[in-house]
């Protein structure tokens, strides 16, 4: 069991707090980590799918010219256009595979974003925003 605290991004005036963690991203593929380097990610109960910026896909040496195409629809009927390929998902003392989709259109604030397959159904989060925390096991 792990608490983790909610918090904002800047700019620091906007009065919003969201569930963040840090993870470390990798592939099998090219067989390449994020190193002691870990990123942002918003855990979003909304989201289907766990996505990430095209960026990172990059850096871990994905060839998108062999990749899958992928969309997701947004909550606002947005069209997000990307790339569908395997990444290996760190978090917690724990790691494996999931299917991201990589794209250009994620915000830049929030580059990796964790989502029901991929996330949700490898833990049980229990979100208290009265306490601006949450606990994941």
């Amino acid at each position: 069991m792990s608490k983790y605290p909610y918090f904002k991004l800047p700019p620091l005036d906007n009065p919003v707090y969201k569930p963040y963690v840090y993870v470390r991203l990798g592939c099998k593929k090219t067989h390449r980590v994020m190193d002691k380097q870990q990123i942002i990610a918003l855990i979003d109960s909304g989201s289907d799918v766990c996505l990430c910026k095209k960026y990172i896909g990059d850096y871990l040496g994905i060839n998108f010219k062999k990749a899958k195409k992928g969309e997701i629809t947004a909550v606002n009927r947005t069209q997000m256009t990307g790339f569908i390929h395997p990444l290996t998902l760190y978090f917690q003392n724990k790691s494996y595979e999931v299917p991201f989709i990589l794209s250009d259109n994620i915000p830049d604030e929030t580059p990796v974003i964790l989502g029901q397959r991929g996330f949700f159904d490898h833990f049980k989060i229990t979100f208290d925003l009265s306490n601006k925390e949450m606990e994941i096991i």
